[in-house]
């Protein structure tokens, strides 16, 4: 006997195979997150911490200020795409990173309202993400460069070029004392030049030498 989909009997199949789905995750373990049903354990569990890294393209004017560019100058609209970009970009090493920060700083260029714009950076840094939005938005730490680049056209300016250098440590060098004779009993002393130690002389030696 076939069921009637316009009867009562199909409606409460359908509603109960739809609610037995929604009820599901409760007899699964906790955290368990896989398709098509997920769980959303990322929004159901705390964080240890709300540091969080942090990779976007920086741009600098001629006096040093910094404007962050915007998702829409990085890759689109999408702020998890245009991160995705970034975190790709960070991961992919300092070709792919200088690849992505020029195809950035040619848009900025395209854009009048980023004419002022001598340089442009991919940094990784790293934030407080609850200050952050509090109002204290610098960074906890110092970051970390990936690329850097100009706009098309822009000559950067030779300060901003030079790049502070590191002191190289030196290496102290260490002078060693000649090893002291080991005599033996009876051995003369009185050939000992002048400076040698004695320190190690067996008993019944004799130390004449021993001042110059």
């Amino acid at each position: 006997m076939a069921l009637d989909r316009g009867g009562p009997a199909y409606a409460w199949l359908v509603s109960g195979a739809l609610l037995l789905m929604v009820l599901s995750p409760l007899c699964r373990p906790p955290g368990a997150d896989s398709f098509p049903w997920s769980s959303y354990p990322m929004f159901g569990r705390g964080l240890a911490s709300a540091h969080t890294t942090v990779h976007h393209m920086i741009a600098f004017d001629a006096a040093g200020g910094r404007r962050v560019v915007p998702p829409a100058l990085v890759a689109n609209d999408e702020v998890l795409q245009a991160e995705a970009t970034l975190h790709g970009a960070a991961r992919g090493g300092k070709q792919t990173s200088l690849e992505l920060c020029r195809q950035v700083a040619a848009r900025l260029a395209d854009d009048p309202a980023w004419a002022d714009i001598v340089r442009v950076e991919l940094r990784s840094e790293r934030y407080d993400a609850i200050t952050y939005f509090e109002g204290d938005t610098a960074p906890i730490r110092p970051g970390r460069l990936r690329a850097r680049c100009t706009p098309p056209g822009v000559v950067e300016p030779a300060d901003a070029q030079q790049q502070p250098k590191k002191k190289k440590k030196k290496k102290k060098r260490r002078t060693r004392k000649p090893p002291a004779p080991n005599l033996s009993p009876g051995t003369p002393t009185n050939n000992l030049s002048p400076g040698t130690p004695t320190n190690n002389l067996s008993p019944g030696t004799s130390p004449a030498a021993r001042s110059p």
